[in-house]
């Protein structure tokens, strides 16, 4: 809990993006090549390593909507 707020902190999360929605973590294991892959294409996009796979998943599923 932040004291100052009295808003709970969620490791990994910032405080003040704790309560702006759910969030649910999930780990996943992916081979070092590939890891360092996403993380330097997040980087070129000036993204985290979150905002990017976030924004991955998001076009993939609206893409999978499309198709529906």
């Amino acid at each position: 809990m932040n004291q100052e707020t009295s808003i709970p902190t969620v490791p990994g999360i910032k405080p003040e993006a704790a309560g702006a929605e759910d969030v649910k973590r999930f780990t996943v294991d992916l081979p070092t090549n590939l890891h360092v892959a996403l993380k330097m294409r997040a980087a070129t996009l000036r993204l985290s390593m979150r905002e990017y796979v976030i924004t991955i998943i998001e076009a993939a599923l609206n893409e999978q909507k499309d198709k529906e």
